[in-house]
């Protein structure tokens, strides 16, 4: 996650992970959590047990001795987890993208919107998935809204905008901790 509060010096991208007191540094490259990525789908489609020596190659300084702790802090790491959206108590078990098969449009998406050359350059993981989730108006886009497109679905726009406006929702802040610049 990016934080603007902190000073250029310390606004540094997450490059380690701790695992039981002990900081150990790892690959950030998208190529790196691509991989890592496509393993666990097969884990998941297969019902294979993990094997997580198998995700060594993720750290680039000593793997640490308790590999399944590693792997959850490696997850936590993959996931980047945002506050929003908020789910809108909408649960589908779709996925949206796959970083292998949709890669040559993904690819696409970042030269058309960023100009970015995604076979000549490596993003920092968490960098990747910011400038991805900002992508607008482009191939990727569509396919993306074509798996999520749901026919039975037949509310009208106005349900629609309801719930995108719970999912993007900010907390209430209390009268004392309303910024000065706070639009009317």
């Amino acid at each position: 996650m990016i934080d603007f509060r902190k000073t250029i010096e310390n606004r540094q991208r997450q490059d380690s992970v701790i695992v039981n007191d002990n900081e150990h540094k790892i690959h950030t490259e998208f190529c790196f959590l691509v991989s890592f990525a496509k393993k666990i789908e097969e884990w998941n489609r297969t019902g294979d047990a993990p094997s997580y020596d198998e995700f060594d190659y993720l750290y680039a300084s000593p793997v640490p001795d308790d590999r399944v702790t590693g792997y959850g802090e490696l997850i936590k790491f993959y996931r980047n987890e945002q506050k929003l959206p908020s789910n809108a108590g909408k649960e589908r078990n779709i996925r949206g993208v796959d970083w292998v098969i949709d890669s040559e449009y993904i690819y696409a998406a970042f030269m058309q919107q960023y100009g970015i050359d995604l076979i000549k350059t490596d993003l920092h993981w968490h960098s990747f998935l910011a400038l991805f989730n900002g992508l607008t108006n482009t191939k990727m886009n569509e396919i993306i809204a074509a798996r999520f497109y749901d026919k039975s679905d037949k509310r009208k726009f106005e349900e629609v905008q309801k719930e995108n406006r719970e999912m993007w929702a900010l907390e209430e802040l209390e009268e004392f901790e309303r910024p000065v610049f706070e639009m009317v």
